[in-house]
């Protein structure tokens, strides 16, 4: 049986409070991927299909080349460094 004292307590209470702010950002990463994969799609493309995009298209695949940065950089910068023990 482990005994927690009054300082593990609060260091208990702020890792249960991480794990619940990275379950926010994961959950933000899950859905910025469900817009990418839902709209025009990102920056990623064969040269090949490049003469087939429309304006619309290429609006398109700019926002979501948008979205994967700031989805990335959430989940590297924020997510990874929270749970490295």
């Amino acid at each position: 049986m482990v005994l927690v004292g009054v300082c593990g307590k609060r260091l208990l209470y702020l890792d249960v409070k991480g794990l619940i702010a990275q379950q926010g950002l994961y959950t933000a990463l899950v859905v910025c991927l469900n817009v990418i994969a839902g709209g025009g799609g990102s920056n990623l493309y064969l040269p090949e299909e490049f003469d087939t995009f429309s304006p619309l298209d290429i609006q398109e695949r700019i926002k979501g080349s948008k979205i994967v940065i700031v989805s990335e950089q959430v989940h590297s910068s924020w997510n990874h460094p929270s749970c490295s023990c």
